[in-house]
Formats: C-alpha cells, sequence, structure tokens
C-alpha cells in the first residue's frame, strides 16, 4: 500500500529487484552494441538501468583469461577484471566493494568475480593473469594461507577453480595488466 493508499503491484518489482541483485557487475559496452534503457517511477523515487545482452563465444573449450586488480585505501575498494575470450573479445567489468577490505582481500574478489563470470558462461579452461603475487603464490601452493581472511578466500577460490577442467594463474607485473 502506498502513502496515497493506492495500491501498487509488487510482483514486477520484485523480479526487477532480483535481477538487479543478480547483476553485481559493471561493464563497458562495445561499439555498436545496442543497449536498452529501462526507467522505473513512482511519487517517492525514480530509477533509470542501462543494460545490454551478453553473447559469449561459442567455443568454451579453449583457455580464457581473465586480467584481475584490486586495490583497497582510505577512499574505498574496488576490483577490477577483463576476461579475454581465445578470438580476443574482452568483456570488462568493475566492482566497487561496500565493506572494509585490505588490498589482498581486493585482489581475491577480483579474482572471484571472474572465476564467477566464467562459471556462468560454462568456460571450461582458464589462465588467470593477477598482479598479485600473494593471490597467485597462494593458489599454486607455494605460499601457505596464513591468517584467517585468506584462508577463508583461497578456500573459496578453490571451490571455483574446481569446476574447469583446466585452471592456471600467474603472477604479473602491474604494467602488464590490463
Amino acid at each position: 500500500m502506498s502513502t496515497d493508499g493506492r495500491k501498487r503491484p509488487k510482483k514486477p518489482f520484485r523480479d526487477m529487484k532480483k535481477l538487479i541483485i543478480g547483476l553485481p557487475l559493471l561493464t563497458t559496452p562495445q561499439p555498436k552494441e545496442t543497449l536498452y534503457v529501462y526507467r522505473a517511477a513512482a511519487k517517492e523515487v525514480g530509477s533509470t538501468m542501462l543494460a545490454s545482452e551478453v553473447a559469449p563465444e561459442k567455443d568454451n573449450t579453449k583457455a580464457w583469461t581473465p586480467y584481475t586488480d584490486g586495490a583497497s585505501n582510505l577512499k574505498g575498494s574496488r576490483a577490477n577484471l577483463v576476461l579475454i575470450g581465445p578470438s580476443g573479445v574482452e568483456y570488462t567489468y568493475a566492482l566497487r566493494l561496500n565493506f572494509v577490505n585490505t588490498n589482498n582481500e581486493a585482489k581475491y574478489e577480483a579474482l572471484l568475480a571472474g572465476l564467477r563470470i566464467a562459471k556462468r558462461m560454462k568456460v571450461q579452461s582458464l589462465e588467470a593473469k593477477v598482479d598479485s603475487k600473494l593471490v597467485a603464490s597462494q593458489i599454486n601452493e607455494s605460499y601457505v594461507a596464513s591468517n584467517n581472511s585468506m584462508v577463508r578466500y583461497l578456500a573459496k577460490a578453490n571451490e571455483h577453480i574446481a569446476c574447469f577442467k583446466s585452471f592456471s594463474i600467474k603472477n604479473i607485473l602491474r604494467n602488464q595488466n590490463c
């Protein structure tokens, strides 16, 4: 029931809310890509959503490459991801992390986002490139995760990695990151 006493339909708003909650990422539009604008307005509030259709490559057996980066400072936290398909198509994602975290946690968040997206796209092979020696070394088991936070992130990453037929991760220099 609204403030003016009229009953408003709830199902369309719940459906849109579920859709929005299920899309935690922002992507950069591709040239000549069709964008759709969805508008919702009420007396109290209005909102706009810009969306596009994602058409992943058909052959998901060849390796995809996620490049990840994350950073945390007093101004906030972010995680970036560029997922590149075998033919060179790029999907760019930017995440804003709305919780207190460290740089290493932000870097894990970027990797986890890449793993989740690749899994949804039914990618079977990943060759991850990260600019975090700690993250790459923990996953490659040359470093041991020592604090509780890193242990949990490593466990979550390994849980996702197990879904792929092949996976490798390599530490790269920051200037080599996309």
